[in-house]
């Protein structure tokens, strides 16, 4: 779905994560890839105040829930056996779930979801305010409103 970065800039992802030098650093994209249309949005902020690499992924899959529902057990099932923290977030689409890890220095995590036979994901690393990793509960609720922004952006 070519242009949905577009659809959910940086300058309101900014205002959601508390980080107003949120810049785009680069889109990928294809309407016409084999199993269909993708888009990736890659965000980026580093000063000496807040550090964030956000990245959003969308995937609408040709085959539907039929495809989409295996892809994101499998990565689901893959995550659940690494370690580190991991939750269902039951009102999220059809199914998703949030994951993290992090220290007293910096935080990473993602929201992976399914809706129908599309699959998102809302992936954050490095996340800290100076030398303080940001709240893992304050870094899921930012996630899950950029996914709930990226769902908005992607229907028709």
């Amino acid at each position: 779905m070519a242009g949905l970065c577009n659809r959910v800039s940086a300058t309101d992802l900014g205002k959601l994560f508390d980080a107003p030098a949120l810049a785009s650093y680069g889109e990928q994209s294809s309407d016409d890839a084999p199993m269909g249309p993708y888009d990736v949005c890659n965000y980026k902020q580093a000063d000496d105040k807040l550090t964030l690499d956000l990245k959003l992924v969308y995937q609408c899959h040709k085959r539907g829930a039929a495809a989409a529902a295996p892809e994101y057990k499998g990565l689901h099932d893959a995550v659940a056996t690494a370690g580190g923290h991991m939750e269902s977030l039951p009102d999220l689409g059809d199914e998703a779930y949030w994951y993290y890890s992090g220290n007293a220095g910096l935080i990473q995590g993602h929201i992976k979801a399914r809706k129908g036979g599309i699959l998102i994901d809302v992936a954050y690393a490095t996340y800290r305010l100076g030398d303080k990793a940001v709240d893992p509960l304050v870094a899921k609720q930012h996630a899950i409103e950029a996914a709930k922004r990226l769902f908005a952006a992607a229907a028709p």
